[in-house]
């Protein structure tokens, strides 16, 4: 266990072996925040049960506020 992390897939790391990050550099100081892509837009769809279950929650929750 690298680092007090612990990975609970994938392919386990040698006691050296280190993951490579990627990040984005940061935007030069004072230019302009661009604008999202179309592909940035897209929104995260939940899981139809999941959605389900969550609907089912909050109309239990709802019927035990107003009961």
């Amino acid at each position: 266990m690298a680092g007090g992390v612990r990975v609970g897939k994938g392919t386990a790391l040698m006691a050296n072996e280190v993951i490579p990050q990627h990040t984005t550099q940061p935007l030069p100081s004072g230019s302009q925040i661009p604008e999202k892509s179309n592909h940035q837009k897209v929104v995260e769809y939940e899981n139809e049960k999941v959605f389900a279950v969550k609907r089912k929650a909050r109309a239990a929750k709802d019927r035990a506020v107003m009961g």
